[in-house]
């Protein structure tokens, strides 16, 4: 298509004459006619026209930077665990409370005593005055620790300032196949005497597989003597042949 300019020029150029026939420079005017009416800007026939540009599409620019993704941590350690009670030793060492026994942890031993006539500063009494049969009991002690494994007991008997300990008559018992030893003894005639030599405070504790549990306190009195007739008047009681 000419230009828009162009067009205008050679229309007027091209005037007809009085008889109506055209001048020389209608030749040159063959295209020159408006196309599709006679706007100002006429509609070109589209048959020539170059076609739209179908060529690449427009760029967008680069994507979103969504950013660097969260980071989780490292994730989750499902290996197998350590370290707790009743799960593989890690390395030698297990969590508090227990200890390392052939690859495995196992829960520290235990040493529990009860009895029937009261407490005083956290320990156990009996009363060697009041008979004790079963079921009832002067005292009950209660070990725990591995199945099968020894238990030894140790005291000392503070009220007499002993300083080291002893090991219980008869040595070390037997845990059982679930790791428990229970043992009562039993106080059947009544002694209200002061000469008793079981009258006064004992500290104990158990050991097995080398490992200690924590010491406990028991006190031995008589309700019907005057001079140890109750569970805080023996804390230095240490008659002859204490054991």
């Amino acid at each position: 298509m000419r230009p828009l300019l162009s067009v205008l020029v050679s229309t007027l150029v091209g005037c007809a004459t009085a008889s109506g026939g055209p001048v020389s420079s209608d030749a040159d005017k063959a295209d020159s006619a408006l196309e599709g009416g006679d706007a100002l800007f006429p509609l070109d026939d589209t048959s020539t026209d170059t076609p739209i540009d179908t060529g690449a599409p427009i760029d967008t620019g680069a994507p979103i930077d969504t950013g660097t993704p969260i980071d989780t941590g490292t994730p989750i350690d499902t290996g197998p665990a350590c370290g707790a009670i009743g799960q593989p030793c890690c390395g030698s060492a297990c969590a508090a409370g227990g200890y390392c026994y052939a690859t495995q942890c196992l829960a520290n031993p235990t040493l529990v005593t009860s009895s029937n006539d009261g407490t005083y500063g956290g320990a156990n009494c009996a009363d060697l005055t009041v008979v004790h049969l079963a079921p009832s009991y002067f005292q009950k002690v209660v070990i725990t620790g591995r199945p099968t494994a020894m238990a030894y007991r140790y005291y000392r008997k503070t009220s007499c300032g002993d300083t080291v300990g002893k090991l219980v008559p008869g040595g070390g018992v037997p845990l059982d196949a679930t790791g428990v030893y229970v043992f009562t003894i039993e106080n059947g005639v009544s002694d209200s005497s002061c000469t008793n030599p079981n009258l006064g405070v004992y500290e104990s504790w158990v050991v097995v597989d080398g490992i200690e549990t924590p010491h406990i306190f028991n006190r031995v009195f008589s309700s019907g003597c005057g001079s140890y007739s109750s569970c805080a008047s023996v804390s230095s009681a240490c008659p002859p042949g204490s054991v």
